[in-house]
């Protein structure tokens, strides 16, 4: 008995429910088994609904997946459509809309937890949040059960097409007595790529259908005790699931009456040992059904398979890479499709099941590679496969562990034999590449003179050969790119050296300026300086004629008169005992009194006729102490201007000090530009 009996048998037995699990790996006739199932019309007459889904990607919203289920099914898409599955959808994205116009911050959060595609899961803390933000209550549900209620409003079209629902439920029991239960047949293929999202959802549908009551239900409002009864009394429940894993099954799988078929082995084919899609059944009909395919055609159709669910935009880096060995993200990069940095890259690798990690590289497994390898060998026909890998891994060698946009740095720069720094990363890159910091990192592949750098010829010339392939779609426009650049480079030059000779120019005029006043204030501070030796002189000269008016009596002179007056004093006060001693007589004191008088004459008369002629000159001295006043405030004056104009004669030459430094600075530029014009 063939596979598709068996299984055909297996779902016309008397069980409730069925799981069948048909697994085995890529292209090998499980998707072609399913349409020989569907096309067998005595099997497929016994289900009043079936439907099949196999393209799980395209999915955002829960709803999204039942609306599929029906649109794939055998009822008419209006039937279904026109009840409470297409309310409640509508519902739930006019839902969105609303709070999405009332509040992006709650709209941007429950999209977070909804959306299929992201990593967060509803939980606790989704709900509390919910709860809190939104008071109405339909829409509160819709955002909180929005995974129950899109399977609920699928499972409630169903009960009103098959069942009496609307004429009350005290009536289904005895309808389950007269009538068999309605036969349902779901067809998953692919499940093997589903994320946890729509994994939750599956579990969740096979629970509905398996274990639910109806009083588990959120969109019914009917009271009764038949809402006790389980979905699956109405519903005989078949479901097929397509899968590359064997292990495969459903984590809500435990009503009682399920069973599993759980490995189907391909039956192996001979007679076709040339062709590279040998034992591969779906191959080998495709091949059959038309005596003008030949066998290239089957191994496009093959990789089209095999590739159904990766991103197309990929797809003809993925072939490529099937040329090497191993490789990694300057294999995948070198096809000029879309480049991928290193994070997105091994993203996209590990969802490809036919790659294989391989310590730090990649590779196909080896029952896939010929496949693309043939289709590669085809599109890359002028490619030295060898000749790339040895590139290939100098380049790794050279830079182990350079990432995806460093790398991009530095081969771009390998179009170039010299550059400066500054004006490439101004004019020829992207401003969210680190193209400083990529040239300071990898130095060590650089020689520099000032500002002017270059690739080592070594690590040019071998990236130029990986640049060759990796822009050859490209190459001729990325040289006259750079050219132009080459050529405003030279402007660039030319206008900076044109901004210094003009300021050359211009600070030689204020230099000469400035020197010009330089000299007039030297002039100035010699005609000062002489006139301070002027003032000098003429202070001497009345210094000299005060001094006949200065009383020079030393302190000890002034003693001497001091002791001199109270001596003569004691003589006259003791003239008669004076007398007694020199003239052995007490009445000659009048000789006495005479000495004493020429004494104090002798003492005191030069004195007195210095003063009084003093007194005769005061004019004269006043007007000298005047003079020298005025000599010496003048002198002042001057001194104080010398000062200043020295201190601005030394500002002045440390201004023609800075210009000289600046035209010197300016035109060791401009030589040091002419120095860059280095693509003459």
């Amino acid at each position: 008995m063939n596979l598709t009996n068996q299984i055909i048998d297996f779902l016309n037995g008397k069980d409730k429910f069925k799981i069948v699990n048909i697994n085995g790996e890529f292209l090998s006739g499980k998707t072609e088994l399913i349409r020989r199932l569907v096309a067998n019309s005595d099997f497929i007459k016994n289900y009043h609904f079936y439907t099949y889904v196999n393209d799980w990607n395209k999915f955002n919203y829960s709803f999204d997946i039942t609306d599929e289920l029906v649109r794939n099914s055998n009822l008419s898409t209006e039937l279904l459509n026109r009840g409470e599955l297409n309310y409640f959808t509508k519902s739930f994205y006019d839902n969105l809309s609303a709070i999405n116009l009332a509040n992006k911050d709650i709209f941007n959060y429950s999209l977070n937890y909804l959306h299929l595609n992201s990593d967060l899961i509803p939980d606790d803390t989704f709900h509390s949040y919910i709860e809190s933000n939104i008071k109405n209550e339909l829409k509160k549900t819709l955002i909180l059960k929005s995974f129950e209620i899109s399977i609920e409003s699928l499972l409630a079209d169903l009960f009103n097409l098959f069942y009496p629902l609307k004429e009350g439920m005290s009536n289904v029991s005895e309808y389950l007595i007269d009538n068999n239960p309605i036969n349902l047949l779901f067809i998953y293929d692919d499940l093997q790529i589903l994320n946890p999202k729509i994994q939750h959802w599956l579990d969740l549908f096979n629970d509905y259908l398996t274990s639910k009551k109806m009083t588990d239900f959120n969109i019914f409002d009917i009271e009764g005790e038949e809402l006790e009864l389980k979905v699956g009394e109405f519903f005989n429940i078949d479901t097929i699931i397509i899968s590359r894993d064997k292990d495969y099954t459903y984590s809500h799988s435990d009503y009682e009456n399920t069973k599993f078929i759980k490995s189907y082995p391909v039956p192996e084919y001979s007679g076709y040992d040339n062709f590279p899609y040998n034992n591969i059944d779906y191959l080998i009909e495709y091949k059959k059904s038309d005596k003008n395919i030949n066998d290239i055609d089957v191994v496009v159709q093959a990789v089209s398979e095999i590739l159904k669910y990766c991103p197309e935009n990929y797809q003809k880096q993925i072939i490529f890479s099937s040329l090497f060995s191993e490789f990694d993200l300057l294999n995948f990069n070198l096809i000029n499709e879309n480049s991928l940095d290193l994070n997105s890259f091994e993203l996209l690798m590990k969802d490809l099941e036919f790659i294989e990690r391989n310590t730090g590289t990649y590779k196909f497994k080896d029952g896939y590679k010929k496949y693309f390898l043939t289709i590669a060998k085809q599109l890359f026909a002028d490619f030295n496969v060898s000749e790339i890998e040895e590139t290939i891994n100098s380049i790794r060698d050279v830079v182990a562990n350079v990432s995806n946009q460093e790398f991009e740095v530095i081969r771009r720069l390998a179009y170039f034999e010299k550059f400066e720094k500054q004006f490439i990363i101004d004019n020829y890159f992207n401003q969210d590449l680190n193209v400083s910091e990529t040239i300071d990192k990898y130095i060590f592949l650089f020689d520099r003179k000032s500002s002017i750098y270059n690739l080592k010829d070594e690590y040019r010339e071998l990236i130029e050969k990986y640049n060759l392939i990796k822009d050859s779609d490209d190459n001729d426009n990325i040289i006259n790119s750079v050219n132009e650049l080459k050529e405003s480079y030279k402007n660039e030059i030319s206008k900076r050296n044109e901004i210094l000779n003009n300021d050359v120019a211009n600070v030689g005029e204020e230099l000469e300026l400035l020197n010009s006043e330089l000299v007039e204030m030297e002039q100035k501070l010699d005609i000062k300086t002489k006139e301070v030796i002027s003032k000098q002189n003429e202070l001497k000269g009345i210094e000299e004629k005060l001094k006949p008016f200065n009383n020079n009596n030393s302190k000890r002179k002034k003693t001497a008169n001091l002791v001199a007056l109270v001596l003569s004093v004691a003589i006259v006060f003791n003239s008669d005992r004076i007398s007694e001693l020199f003239f052995d007589t007490k009445e000659n004191f009048d000789y006495v009194i005479m000495i004493v008088v020429i004494l104090l004459l002798i003492l005191y008369g030069n004195g007195l006729i210095r003063y009084f002629r003093t007194k005769l000159q005061s004019e004269e001295l006043h007007t000298l102490k005047q003079e020298k006043k005025l000599a010496e405030e003048s002198n002042q004056t001057i001194n104080e201007k010398i000062e200043i104009l020295s201190a601005d004669i030394r500002a002045k030459k440390a201004k023609i000090e800075d210009l000289r430094l600046h035209i010197e600075r300016a035109n060791n530029q401009i030589l040091e530009n002419k120095k860059k014009i280095i693509y003459d």
